[in-house]
């Protein structure tokens, strides 16, 4: 099964090529980058800006979700207040699970940490520094 993961940035239209410099950038027809491609331990992972005019909408409904879950009341106030900061959203994927290629993991971190953004992967919210604002991510480390 393909992995995805996306990372909300506070930051309008991010350069990905600071966070990936050796990423190929593929152009959409209106000349917006549509995507970038890069190659990471072998695998292909491609990293999809999302266009600006729906990333209000995006954040807007990804809000309305973290509402309807049953999850702490601290936490959910700080998934939100975190997304409120949000102006850029990326989209990873990849063909492989990020358990067989761990650089894509950190990967999307690196990218999470150049810009300060937060990144939505299984389920879970987390900060660019690792921390879980929510998630079965957190429950494993509470439970280990």
């Amino acid at each position: 099964m393909p992995a995805t993961a996306q990372i909300f940035i506070p930051h309008r239209n991010p350069d990905l090529r600071l966070a990936f410099p050796e990423a190929i950038m593929v152009n959409a027809r209106s000349g917006a980058v549509a995507y970038f491609e890069d190659t990471i331990n072998g695998d292909v992972v491609l990293w999809k800006m999302m266009p600006d005019v729906v990333v209000a909408g995006h954040i807007d409904d990804f809000t309305k979700y973290i509402k309807s879950l049953n999850i702490d009341e601290q936490a959910q106030k700080d998934a939100i207040t975190a997304l409120s900061f949000c102006r850029a959203v990326v989209t990873l994927e990849t063909d492989v699970e990020f358990r067989d290629n761990r650089k894509i993991w950190a990967a999307l971190f690196h990218l999470a940490k150049k810009f300060d953004g937060y990144v939505f992967v299984l389920d879970s919210l987390i900060t660019s520094e690792g921390g879980v604002i929510f998630g079965p991510l957190g429950e494993r480390k509470a439970a280990s």
